[in-house]
């Protein structure tokens, strides 16, 4: 049995291509009488075991009793999302961390456009409202706008109409006299 197993060994070897010596675990595997067989494919198997065409295993559709829920998430789109709320969290955090390791004596060339009150930075209103003369024109100028939109469309759909006309009095259609009653 020893030169058995031993040429089990060496075919095994050189089929994988393994050139290296086996621990005692696998040496001890294949010494069974009844592993004899599993012992040679298990060496042999390394070398064509990302030649075999694999099976695509199909996710779940989301049950009934929880389509209120929407789809069912699968695992590739909870991976996604997980990392990108990782990311954003981690964003955020150097934000934080940026703003709270910030210098406030330090000079920044916005000083000089910025009004401060009471040693705080005065905030910038925002959106202030327009005047009413200022308004009224822009009113007027949307009210043109959608005038001069609203001719073009009228030209366009008479343009249409015209050659729609010239189709259907030419042509074998109209000589039918599917119309003539």
């Amino acid at each position: 049995q020893a030169t058995t197993l031993e040429f089990v060994l060496q075919f095994g070897l050189e089929i994988s291509g393994i050139n290296r010596k086996l621990d005692h675990t696998l040496i001890n595997f294949v010494q069974s009488p009844r592993f004899l067989r599993v012992g040679v494919f298990i060496l042999m198997s390394s070398s064509w075991k990302n030649a075999v065409k694999r099976k695509t295993h199909k996710e779940r559709a989301q049950p009934k009793a929880r389509a209120k829920w929407g789809l069912l998430e699968k695992k590739k789109d909870y991976k996604r999302r997980a990392k990108a709320h990782h990311e954003r969290q981690a964003e955020l955090q150097a934000l934080r961390r940026k703003a709270a390791l910030r210098n406030p004596d330090e000079f920044y060339f916005g000083m000089h456009s910025r009004s401060t009150k009471a040693g705080l930075v005065d905030q910038d209103g925002g959106d202030t409202p327009l005047d009413n003369d200022t308004a009224r024109v822009l009113k007027t100028q949307d009210l043109a706008y959608l005038n001069m939109k609203k001719a073009a469309d009228v030209k366009k759909v008479e343009r249409l109409r015209s050659t729609l006309h010239l189709l259907g009095n030419s042509g074998p259609a109209s000589a039918g006299g599917a119309g003539a009653g």
